[in-house]
């Protein structure tokens, strides 16, 4: 496990950076207090970052230091949506961690519940004329295979996908598996190619890992212009 948070996506970018590529948009599903996208403009300065958090303007230390993230960052810009597979509200499960908020909040304690804004990404990105983004990184505690229902053509569109994946349903029979995220993402042209953080249980069982999927036309690219994909090697996290 890494001791700085996103040293992962930040390495793995830089390789990218050094091999020429370097994208003009990003999407931040799951944004909570903005420390991703901070991190990550470490490496991508240029980037314009596009982040999606409902809780926004619900949770007081998300609304502090996102309005300090977008003082900071002028090529922040926050959407205070949740981003799903239908357009409307949703119930949303507010966990006391914030972090493990989730739109799958069937099995929520009542207290816990709350309604949010709900958006399909396609449907968003159309109506606020919203630049398509090279990566998309979803980090919505078992929400992401929502998000991408939603999303096709917008996700279709990226060249990096960066989702937290699940080894166990911890969100119930919703929660999508890495295996299934795998094989439902290999239609849209995209194949795993490196494994990020991952977070442990109590009882030291791992139960999800940050998952890194390229676009084949991307993996192409590189070829052509000679040498393999600078994939980072595992053993330097």
């Amino acid at each position: 496990m890494t001791t700085t948070f996103a040293q992962c996506e930040r390495r793995f970018f830089a390789r990218l950076l050094e091999r020429g590529y370097q994208p003009s948009v990003i999407f931040d599903i799951g944004a909570a207090n903005g420390s991703w996208s901070a991190a990550l403009a470490a490496v991508l300065p240029d980037a314009q970052y596009e982040l999606f958090e409902p809780l926004a303007s619900r949770h007081e230390p998300y609304r502090r230091s996102l309005s300090e993230r977008m003082l900071d960052h002028p090529r922040f810009r926050l959407h205070t949506v949740a981003l799903g597979d239908r357009n409307g509200e949703a119930e949303f499960w507010e966990a006391p961690h914030a972090v493990a908020s989730s739109l799958l909040a069937r099995a929520a304690p009542s207290e816990q519940k709350i309604v949010v804004p709900v958006r399909r990404l396609d449907d968003y990105v159309s109506e606020h004329k919203l630049p398509l983004p090279q990566v998309v990184k979803a980090d919505v505690q078992a929400g992401e295979a929502l998000v991408i229902t939603g999303g096709v053509r917008t996700v279709a569109g990226a060249d990096i996908l960066h989702l937290e994946t699940w080894l166990r349903r911890g969100y119930g029979k919703q929660t999508p598996l890495l295996p299934e995220l795998i094989e439902g993402l290999r239609p849209l042209g995209f194949v795993l190619v490196h494994l990020g953080d991952f977070y442990r249980e109590q009882h030291q069982e791992i139960a999800s890992v940050d998952a890194f999927f390229a676009h084949l036309r991307l993996i192409r690219r590189f070829a052509t212009e000679g040498g393999a994909f600078p994939w980072p090697d595992a053993w330097e996290f």
